[in-house]
């Protein structure tokens, strides 16, 4: 018997989509589907008559209503494994608007948001896509500024996603919702951390997050997995260009952000050849009512990958720290 099932799965192998790769899967969703499939095995006969006297009680239901109910049960049983991790690291750039909200998936599975954007209703709405219904808690919330749209969305939002850290950069008195935000933290006990220059959170799998600057508009932040670095100057002012040497000090990049939309002013020509990202992002709404991007921003971005949330919706960028791929909206 054992020799047969190595041969069927070597025949399958060959086939063309013989073979469906899952990933990695975490110990408890192992634990999981043993017990099911032990409950199955032992239990069978008590499960066939749990499920015979359901029938009987509910034998009068129409056959589109229980078609919903078994579609429900499908989506939501596939939304909890599309959402278990993969082993890769994963850096969603949310389509807020014109504000920074960076959803964070390292390869062990823990989640860490960066700011939210102005709207309660667009944040919820995208964490429900990628975070699993089995857990809803944040491992880090991060404010990297405390811009009044950078953040207007999180007192509502976190109370469904309630981080266990939270890592905070810029003025709190900055704006209504950052002071709003900072009162609920401290109701809730939550361990709110000021950020350093040089403060280095560990997230797990050798995957880091950096504290580059630290200005009154908030932090610039650097993710570095082995050779994969990308880099957030989400709270970037100009002393932070100075400090950083227009970029001298970071090196080369595989993805930049760009502060502020694309301003151009804190997006200058050394900043860019210095950085030389492989990608660059840039969070921004359709129709930005102070015409953002500048167009001299775009033009300086002449030659370099460019992805836009206005123009592809949400950015997901994975890697194995070794290799990159993107993934868009739309």
């Amino acid at each position: 018997m054992t020799a047969y099932t190595i041969r069927m799965v070597e025949l399958f192998e060959r086939v063309p989509h013989g073979t469906i790769p899952l990933g990695n899967f975490s110990l408890a969703f192992v634990v999981l589907f043993y017990a099911v499939l032990l409950s199955l095995t032992f239990a069978g006969s008590r499960i066939k008559e749990f499920i015979t006297s359901l029938y009987r009680k509910y034998a009068n239901l129409s056959p589109i209503t229980i078609l919903i109910v078994l579609l429900v049960v499908a989506i939501l049983s596939w939304r909890v494994v599309a959402n278990t991790s993969d082993g890769k690291l994963h850096i969603t750039f949310l389509d807020v608007g014109s504000a920074d909200a960076v959803l964070i998936q390292t390869p062990s599975g823990r989640h860490i948001l960066i700011n939210g954007g102005p709207t309660a209703s667009s944040l919820s709405d995208a964490l429900g896509e990628r975070i699993s219904l089995l857990n809803r808690n944040l491992d880090w919330l991060i404010i990297a500024s405390t811009n009044e749209n950078e953040v207007a969305s999180l007192p509502r939002v976190l109370l469904r996603y309630q981080p266990a850290n939270v890592l905070w950069s810029g003025n709190q008195e900055a704006s209504f919702s950052s002071r709003q935000l900072a009162g609920w933290l401290d109701g809730q006990s939550i361990p709110v951390t000021p950020a350093k220059i040089g403060q280095t959170l560990d997230l797990g799998s050798g995957v880091t997050l950096k504290v580059l600057d630290v200005s009154p508009l908030g932090s610039t932040l650097l993710i570095e997995w082995n050779g994969f670095r990308a880099l957030l100057p989400i709270g970037e002012n100009f002393d932070t260009l100075d400090n950083l040497q227009n970029g001298k000090t970071v090196g080369p990049v595989t993805v930049l952000v760009l502060s502020q939309s694309g301003y151009a002013p804190l997006t200058p020509p050394k900043w860019i050849q210095n950085l030389n990202p492989q990608l660059v992002v840039i969070s921004v709404a359709a129709g930005d009512q102070n015409g953002l991007p500048d167009q001299t921003t775009l033009d300086t971005l002449n030659g370099y990958s460019l992805l836009r949330t206005d123009r592809n919706g949400w950015i997901e960028v994975t890697t194995d720290s070794k290799q990159m791929w993107t993934a868009t909206q739309k």
